[in-house]
């Protein structure tokens, strides 16, 4: 198993105390890059950091747990290959098939996979930096140093949980503001 320290960023709504006892929340809204689950930032706190101040407007906290995922219950859109060309493939047999079309997201796809009980992975994950690169300091490394390639140091991976306590979530504790309590 991989224990991995992962991050969510929420509203600041006063309701720490609740927080502490209900959280961490899980997100069902239409536009969840991976399907309905507990979305989290993988490893960074930056990510974090980036969203409060960008989608909470400054207005926000930060929890901290740590999970354990094996490799096997993990659908890894961020370093596995096979998980990668297995998207793309089944997203050109859907179009091809008349239920995909170019607005189709990845989401749409784990769905179809999740109706066919086709997918049984514990958690999902993704490298979502692309969508910050315009205002995330990315921290970046050169490859070359004729080159425009770099490396991510920090890159903002996104990863959902669809069941927490297979997970075995643990160690619950908001982060930032720093003087806030734990559980």
């Amino acid at each position: 198993m991989s224990l991995r320290t992962v991050y969510q960023t929420l509203r600041d709504r006063n309701n720490n105390d609740e927080v502490i006892q209900h959280g961490p929340y899980i997100c069902n809204k239409s536009n969840a890059w991976l399907h309905n689950g507990y979305y989290f930032w993988e490893e960074f706190i930056e990510p974090a950091h980036h969203w409060g101040k960008n989608w909470c407007h400054n207005k926000y906290i930060i929890t901290k747990g740590d999970c354990f995922i094996a490799p096997d219950d993990l659908f890894d859109l961020a370093g596995n290959m096979r998980h990668i060309r297995e998207v793309s493939e089944i997203f050109e047999y859907l179009k091809e098939e008349g239920l995909a079309t170019d607005e189709t997201s990845v989401s749409h796809v784990i769905d179809f996979l999740q109706k066919l009980d086709c997918f049984d992975y514990l958690a999902s994950r993704t490298n979502t930096t692309n969508a910050f690169k315009k205002k995330y300091d990315m921290d970046l490394l050169k490859y070359d140093i004729n080159s425009d390639t770099f490396f991510v140091m920090r890159p903002a991976v996104q990863i959902c949980i669809y069941d927490l306590e297979k997970a075995s979530f643990k160690n619950f504790q908001i982060v930032y503001p720093e003087d806030v309590q734990s559980a």
